[in-house]
């Protein structure tokens, strides 16, 4: 197995550079005369090391997060470089006598703030004791703006090293490096964050760490990150799609230091909440937040029309919405906006209320790409809930009275128009009023015109049985999805048993569809109607509901049975069965007919 030793401050898995890269090729062209000086007293015997490193089969844990403690001084080009300032840390490598290689991001202060500490291994309670050489000059790429294209900068020494044991330089990549063979195994270094979504601790580890990645093809690499550029770009992720790496902070404050009136979020990565694995998010799978008109928080396929409005893969990307808890904010801009609303108790509805009036008073939601945070999501709620009162209920229809206009009714239509006592919200109207706030209409057809509207709806409501009027259809549990629709008592609360019929014929209950599959039961009739994600290509979603039948596109008809009220399928259709017909709401110009 070839094992290929380097210094990787900014990739996880390294990909093949078959053609002259960019990024490098500046790299070389800026420190050319150091190259020359390589053969002065002061030259260093480059990418050699007194110690030796800890070989791949002696790795007990290869995973790049956090990594495994590297033996004193057998990296030696390895160097942490500190800004006295911000007390922020980063890796750095030894190129040349006098000059560091390292990230841009980490260059925000001016060369007076940042020194070099060489020939380190362990830094806890001992910077005093290692060299610490000033910096004269730092020049970062001209590509760079932010994170994250062209992150990387050189730094000037104000004196040279002088060559030991401890501190040496890394070899730089030549012509006959381009030419990587596939599955190679490398070896990186460097004093990465303590913990797997890194920014907990700004100074990172204090005792250098090393890890495994493996090199790949550039066609590998296209196909995990569809976005991928072969010409100046490396794929960052590791086996485990784990990041170890800073930088999540810069991309949430850059939008808002050129726009105060936005909002950002960053990409959430699930930890568990019992292994506190990290799962990460492949960039082809960024999604957008929306909402149903149960006024809840839901994910969605970033539009086409976004992708394409983007130069960059790095460009943020507009979200109608917001899961909550994680965006930056301008302060000012936050408190014009009246902040979170006082009058909501604990948890529910608060991010949609701060999505829509960030998009209806002027600004934008924003999610960065290049933000990944790490949320741990819990199996139950850590709140302790008030008795007799539905907490979450109360601030939707706080928000829903100030920001949703006329759409309201049909937030009001899932909760049987049961408003409560949802208090005072006149002060909240006023803020709306003194923004001079544009009307919900026009964030439904300016920022999420995908969102389905139930005024155009053909049916709506509960769907009840005429041979047994006590049961209604049920779509049990929504998030389990493709689970059977059964029968279930009538109990008047909207929810499960709210469904709507679409211009395109579908019945509907918020982003489900009623689905037939085909096929047959143990009985040997038509099989079971299921509840599955809604695709806007009719076929086996596509129904019509004439004279109380529900009828298929495959001709068969929705039948209850009459010994088991559970028990709902599909079946010949007979318009003298009465277990095969219900009673559902028309709806005729924003009013309905029974």
């Amino acid at each position: 197995m070839k094992i290929l030793i380097l210094i990787c401050f900014l990739c996880l898995i390294l990909c093949i550079q078959p053609v002259e890269n960019h990024f490098f090729s500046w790299i070389r062209d800026k420190i050319q005369d150091k190259i020359s000086a390589n053969k002065s007293r002061h030259a260093f015997d480059c990418g050699k090391s007194a110690i030796q490193q800890i070989l791949p089969t002696k790795m007990d844990k290869p995973r790049v997060t956090g990594g495994i403690s590297a033996v004193d001084h057998s990296f030696p080009w390895v160097v942490n470089v500190i800004n006295l300032k911000s007390l922020k840390s980063c890796g750095g490598t030894i190129i040349s006598s006098d000059t560091i290689i390292t990230a841009a991001h980490c260059m925000v202060d001016p060369p007076k703030y940042v020194t070099v500490i060489a020939g380190a291994a362990n830094l806890l309670g001992r910077l005093n004791l290692f060299n610490h050489y000033s910096v004269s000059k730092v020049i970062i790429h001209p590509n760079y703006v932010s994170c994250c294209d062209y992150d990387v900068a050189l730094i000037k020494l104000k004196k040279k090293l002088q060559r030991s044991d401890m501190i040496n330089s890394i070899c730089l990549p030549n012509e006959k490096d381009q030419e990587i063979i596939p599955d190679t195994t490398a070896i990186i270094a460097g004093w990465g964050g303590k913990y797997p979504t890194s920014g907990l601790n700004a100074f990172g580890s204090f005792h250098l760490k090393q890890g495994l990645v493996y090199v790949k093809s550039n066609n590998y690499c296209q196909n995990f990150l569809e976005s991928f550029d072969k010409k100046d770009e490396i794929c960052a992720t590791n086996t485990h799609d784990n990041v170890d790496s800073r930088g999540w902070l810069e991309p949430l404050l850059d939008p808002i230091a050129r726009n105060n009136k936005v909002a950002v979020v960053p990409l959430i990565e699930i930890i568990d909440d019992s292994t506190f694995q990290l799962t990460g998010t492949p960039i082809q799978n960024i999604q957008v937040g929306g909402f149903d008109w149960n006024l809840i928080f839901n994910w969605h396929v970033t539009p086409e029309k976004e992708m394409k409005r983007r130069q960059k893969k790095t460009d943020p990307i507009r979200s109608p919405t917001m899961a909550g808890g994680l965006f930056s904010i301008d302060r000012d801009w936050f408190e014009q906006l009246g902040m979170y609303d006082p009058g909501m108790d604990i948890w529910g509805g608060e991010n949609l209320e701060l999505s829509f009036k960030v998009w209806q008073c002027g600004g934008e939601l924003l999610c960065a790409p290049c933000s990944h945070v790490g949320h741990v999501f819990r199996k139950r709620s850590p709140y302790e809930w008030p008795k007799n009162v539905n907490v979450v209920k109360k601030n939707t229809v706080r928000l829903a009275e100030v920001w949703l206009d006329d759409y309201k009714k049909y937030y009001y239509e899932r909760i049987g128009n049961d408003l409560g006592d949802f208090g005072d919200v006149s002060d909240r109207l006023k803020i709306r009023d003194r923004l001079q706030c544009k009307p919900f209409k026009w964030f439904l057809d300016n920022v999420y015109p995908e969102q389905f509207i139930p005024g155009e709806s053909l049916y709506f409501g509960e769907i009840r049985n005429r041979g047994k009027s006590s049961i209604c259809l049920d779509s049990q549990e929504i998030e389990d999805g493709d689970k059977p629709i059964i029968g279930y008592p009538c109990h008047g609360q909207a929810g499960n048993q709210f469904f709507l019929m679409s211009k395109l014929f579908e019945i509907r209950r918020e982003e489900k569809c009623l689905d037939y599959p085909g096929g047959q039961s143990e009985l040997g009739k038509p099989g079971k109607v299921v509840s599955f994600s809604c695709h806007s290509m009719q076929g086996n979603q596509m129904w019509t509901y004439e004279n109380d039948i529900l009828r298929h596109a495959s001709g068969f008809c929705i039948e209850l049975s009459s010994k088991n009220d559970k028990d709902i399928f599909m079946s010949n259709c007979d318009p003298t069965n009465n277990y095969q017909k219900w009673f559902w709401k028309k709806r005729i110009n924003n009013s309905t007919q029974t």
